[in-house]
Order: structure tokens, then C-alpha cells, then sequence
């Protein structure tokens, strides 16, 4: 039974002849070490926010070796070659042991729409490159959508966690319910949702930062949750 496996490489900072030398044929090297039965190879410059990061490819394959077996040869080739990156810089590799959809395996590369190496791909045979291509393009923009609007949420947590201190550190509050007073009158003089559990967490930290709760009352209430 063939391996699933997925392999990340990032290109060199600073080497504008790297993707040339491996649209030349370098990336024949690595094709050679994983032997794929099937494979598809993407290129792609930007991250899961949709800014410009370091390139790297994407290689997606089945291959009858072992996943060890090709981390080896892996790493013998970048000795022989001096590299100096370290593993995390240069590379990662994973077995996947549960594939549900193989289509959604393979064109997961794709989904940049940079199909720059095509001429290396090994497509399974029931692999529609055209319609693949497109919903892995698809999923790619809704991903973005969705990360952007995360981060975005938690930039907004940050926010309102700093104009919260701004509002409080005037007042020299010395009571634990004295903060929780003020934050909820923050919250109305703000007219902002009232989330309990987000109000709890900032004046827990609140209290924290200015020494109204103890160390030791914030570890023995977390130690009773029996998570540690």
C-alpha cells in the first residue's frame, strides 16, 4: 500500500537563481530520492494571509518508501551540499495515514494557481487538472477570508484590552471589585457587547498585572481544573 506523504521546501533568501536552477532540473534531485507513483508539485510565494512570504514548493505524493527512509536521503543530500538552514528553515516532511479525499491530497499545491512545474506532475488517473486546479484556487481565497477576519478578531481583542488599561490605570483601582465595577462601566461608556467570559479573562489579567489577585490563587484554581 502506498504512502501519503507531503513535503514543504523553502527556497533560499536571497538566491534568485534557486527557482531556475530547479525549473532546469534540480527538482529532479528530490523526485529521484522520493520515487512517487503519483505526485503534483506547486510553487507558491505567498501565506495563508495572502502576503508575499519566502518561496517554497510544495510536493504531494504517494511513493511505496517509507517517510524515514526519504528524510534520510533527504539529509544526506543537503550535507553533501553544505547546507547550512536549519531543518525547520529548510523543510518539513509528514505521512498522512488518514486520506479521505486523494483529490483534495493532490491538488492542494495547486492552490496558488503557480503550476510552474507541471511537466514533473504524476496525476492520478481520475485527476481533472483544470476543475482541480480551480477549487483548489477557491479554497485558497476562502482560507485567506476567513484567517484575515480571525486575525482581525484577535487584533481587535488586543485593542480593546489596551483601552481598557488606559481607562482603569487612572483610577488606581485597589479592589478586585472595583475593577470589575469600572470595566463593566468601560464596556457601557463604549457601548460594546458584553461577553462575560472576555470580561472575566481582562479582569483577571488586569488584577494579575497590578497584583489585586495572587499568584498562587491563579495557580490553584488552575491546577483544580485537573488539566496539568
Amino acid at each position: 500500500m502506498a504512502n501519503y506523504i507531503k513535503f514543504r521546501y523553502t527556497l533560499e533568501v536571497g538566491c534568485p537563481h534557486h527557482l531556475k536552477q530547479l525549473k532546469a532540473g534540480l527538482i529532479q534531485d528530490y523526485i529521484d530520492i522520493i520515487t512517487p507513483v503519483f505526485m503534483v508539485i506547486g510553487y507558491e510565494t505567498k501565506n495563508k494571509l495572502g502576503e508575499e512570504t519566502h518561496p517554497h514548493i510544495h510536493i504531494h505524493f504517494t511513493t511505496d518508501k517509507k517517510v524515514e527512509t526519504i528524510r534520510k536521503a533527504l539529509t544526506r543530500k543537503w550535507k553533501d551540499e553544505h547546507e547550512t538552514r536549519t531543518r525547520a528553515a529548510l523543510y518539513s516532511l509528514k505521512q498522512e495515514d488518514d486520506v479521505k479525499d486523494q483529490d483534495f491530497f493532490f491538488r492542494y499545491p495547486l492552490k496558488q494557481g503557480n503550476n510552474i512545474f507541471d511537466k514533473y506532475n504524476l496525476y492520478p488517473p481520475t485527476f481533472d487538472k483544470e476543475i482541480q486546479i480551480k477549487c483548489a484556487n477557491e479554497y485558497y481565497n476562502t482560507s485567506v477570508t476567513i484567517n484575515r477576519a480571525k486575525m482581525e478578531k484577535e487584533l481587535n481583542k488586543t485593542s480593546t484590552f489596551d483601552k481598557l488599561q488606559e481607562f482603569l490605570d487612572p483610577l488606581e483601582l485597589k479592589t478586585t471589585n472595583e475593577v470589575i465595577s469600572k470595566t463593566y462601566d468601560f464596556y457601557l461608556e463604549n457601548k460594546m457587547a458584553m461577553n462575560v467570559n472576555t470580561i472575566h479573562g481582562y479582569c483577571i489579567t488586569y488584577c494579575c498585572l497590578n497584583n489585586l489577585i495572587e499568584k498562587s490563587v491563579i495557580l490553584d484554581k488552575i491546577k483544580s481544573l485537573g488539566i496539568l
